[in-house]
Parts: C-alpha cells; sequence; structure tokens
C-alpha cells in the first residue's frame, strides 16, 4: 500500500503486509513515511488500515487473525506507534536477534471499507 498526493510523483508513505502461509500469521513487513511526513499521522493511517483488511481477511478466510511484525529495538517511533495499536513486545526473535516480534490479535469482522480514502484537491 502507498500513499501519495496526485499530481506529485513523491511518496509519502508506504506499507507492505500479508499472509505468511508458511508461518500460518499475517506480517507488517514495513511501514514507512517520508521525513517530511513523519510525525503527521500517516504511518498510524496506515496501520489502521491493514488491521481492518487483517481483521475482514481473517473473518471471509477463518485464518488465525494473529499479526506480528519486526521492530529494531532502537526505533523508538515504531515501538510508541505499535504499542498504541495494541501491539505487545514478544521479545528477541530468534530468527534475527537484532529484532523484537511485536504482535497481537485482529477483531474479526466483515467490512466494505477497506481502503484509505482518496484525497483529491479540486482546482479552483
Amino acid at each position: 500500500m502507498a500513499l501519495y498526493c496526485e499530481g506529485d510523483s513523491d511518496v509519502l508513505a508506504f506499507c507492505e503486509f500479508g499472509w505468511i502461509g508458511s508461518s500460518d500469521a499475517y506480517a507488517i513487513s514495513y511501514i514507512a513515511t517520508a521525513l517530511s511526513e513523519q510525525c503527521n499521522g500517516l504511518g498510524g493511517m496506515l496501520l489502521a488500515t491493514v488491521l481492518r483488511w487483517v481483521g475482514n481477511d481473517s473473518a471471509v478466510t477463518g485464518r488465525d487473525p494473529y499479526i506480528m511484525t519486526q521492530i529494531n529495538p532502537d526505533n523508538h517511533a515504531s515501538m510508541r506507534l505499535f504499542k498504541a495499536y495494541g501491539f505487545s513486545d514478544e521479545g528477541v526473535d530468534e530468527d534475527d536477534s537484532e529484532y523484537h516480534i511485536w504482535s497481537r490479535n485482529v477483531e474479526r469482522f466483515r467490512t466494505d471499507r477497506l481502503w484509505l480514502s482518496q484525497l483529491t484537491q479540486v482546482a479552483e
């Protein structure tokens, strides 16, 4: 998922996520915002959209609504963001000791409201 401003080639925020069949879990690989856009709520908006998508997908498919990500313990901004959205630190990732696993279960619910709103500027 990428967030950009129409008419501007700059990507403002980016998120990669999905179902990882080999681990039987949903995973967030990346959430990143442009330096110029940090602390403007875009990371939270993307994370909220991912959680809504996972809740719906889990309800539709019956998959376990467990979602996880890796966070470097030096990345305090990411830890604050994920903690604010109900994630807990499970400790050091056994497969990559530079990171900790953060996870939570998502409430299953069906919804048609899966995408971010498209914001456009009206020409005067």
